[in-house]
């Protein structure tokens, strides 16, 4: 009911502001201002503290409520996580809960989406980076998932196309793996459904220019 969001939103918003006081780190990539980055050096921090943190942010993430990923963007929380992850004083388990935590968030309605992108330059390539880093069959099978819901918005046809070269070793590796099991199977069907929307955006008419008629 009303009662249990107001509770949900209560909690959300102590865990991350909680996070909040264990990763700020020096801002990377987004909008900011010369205040923020006097104000955003690492704090002190226990390393298990801050990966229970950030753990359970990944997990707010998965939500399907719309006003987590919005509460999330109000505390700028992607950025924090996004430089936390770069500040090169995260261990392997939290790494990729930041990963999953962008994943799930790119699952997000455009709004979300648009916001992430422009905020974030490099979130393609970041999440692009589960392949070289090794990260579990989950983690890329999501991130994957995410790159197939950001290739759905013509808003970032273009921008996704510029990632194809890079996008193809992840794909080649994948279906060059031995074994195959349901989730082989799940994640090659994201990559077929990938591959398909980025060929159909590039046969797409641009946004305000109409197709000449034949005559």
């Amino acid at each position: 009911g009303e009662s249990d969001g107001e509770s949900n939103l209560s909690g959300d918003s102590i865990v991350v502001h909680w996070t909040l006081s264990l990763c700020m780190v020096e801002l990377k990539g987004g909008n900011f201002s010369m205040d923020d980055v006097a104000n955003s050096k690492l704090t002190e921090h226990d390393p298990f503290t801050a990966r229970c943190a950030v753990h359970c942010l990944a997990l707010l993430a998965l939500e399907q409520n719309e006003i987590f990923p919005r509460k999330m963007l109000e505390l700028n929380i992607p950025q924090t996580m996004y430089n936390y992850y770069y500040s090169g004083q995260v261990d392997r388990a939290t790494g990729e809960s930041i990963l999953l935590y962008f994943a799930e968030t790119l699952h997000g309605d455009p709004d979300i989406q648009h916001t992430m992108v422009h905020t974030l330059p490099n979130i393609i390539d970041f999440i692009l980076s589960f392949h070289e880093l090794g990260f579990s069959k989950h983690t890329k099978y999501r991130c994957f998932s995410a790159l197939v819901n950001l290739s759905r918005n013509r808003e970032f046809h273009l921008r996704m196309q510029g990632h194809f070269e890079a996008l193809m070793p992840t794909i080649h590796a994948h279906l060059q793996q031995a074994h195959r099991d349901d989730e082989w199977f799940a994640t090659s069907s994201l990559q077929c459904g990938l591959l398909c929307e980025l060929e159909s955006g590039q046969r797409a008419t641009p946004p305000g220019r109409a197709r000449r008629r034949r005559r």
